[in-house]
């Protein structure tokens, strides 16, 4: 059994506890109350806010939006730009601050993966598009496949509204652990099955 049967195995709940939900908004009150009440005693160093440090390479689709069932029609963008603006404003109000890390390196070591990806998008692309020239309707959520401007895009979107943005430079996971390392408060949303 590998990571990712392992994973699969946990979240399909056939064990009971193992996969279970959480509120965020809840957690963040908690610490955040605690974190003033260090702040009042220590003196005004810091701020109370709960921090989320998202890796956007294990959370792309979930960034973009979810699945729309018109996505191949284009048009998608006004979605993306809305659905963030309103995820950044529910943030805001539950004093939720969050740091999203994108993989800027180019690894030499993984570039036989990175064609294989390309690859197999390629051929879901080729189904995509047989399907809708043949049944006109939208393709199957399984297909789904980023757009191929989705990083740059989700960079701008999140710029603009003033969340902090951090392009990785050398090693992609060792600086978002680095990051969390840093005395940042809070919690890392990551997906790594290697």
């Amino acid at each position: 059994m590998g990571i990712r049967d392992l994973q699969n195995f946990l979240e399909s709940c056939q064990v009971e506890g193992s996969c279970v939900g959480v509120d965020l908004v809840r957690i963040a009150r908690t610490a955040a109350q605690k974190w003033a009440k260090q702040i009042y005693k220590k003196g005004p160093h810091g701020s109370a806010k709960f921090s989320l440090v998202v890796d956007a390479e294990c959370c792309l689709d979930r960034l973009y939006g979810g699945f729309f069932s018109d996505w191949v029609c284009g048009g998608q963008w006004n979605r993306v730009t809305t659905f963030l603006g309103q995820f950044v404003s529910s943030l805001n109000v539950a004093s939720i601050e969050i740091v999203v890390f994108f993989n800027g390196c180019t690894e030499q070591s993984r570039t036989q993966e990175w064609i294989q990806a390309q690859l197999r998008n390629r051929h879901k692309i080729s189904q995509v598009l047989r399907h809708l020239n043949n049944k006109g309707t939208p393709p199957p959520k399984v297909w789904w496949t980023p757009p191929c401007c989705l990083r740059p895009t989700l960079r701008m979107v999140l710029r603009n509204l003033n969340v902090p943005v951090v392009v990785t430079m050398d090693d992609h996971k060792q600086e978002v652990i680095n990051c969390l390392s840093l005395d940042v408060m809070g919690v890392r949303m990551a997906l790594w099955l290697e």
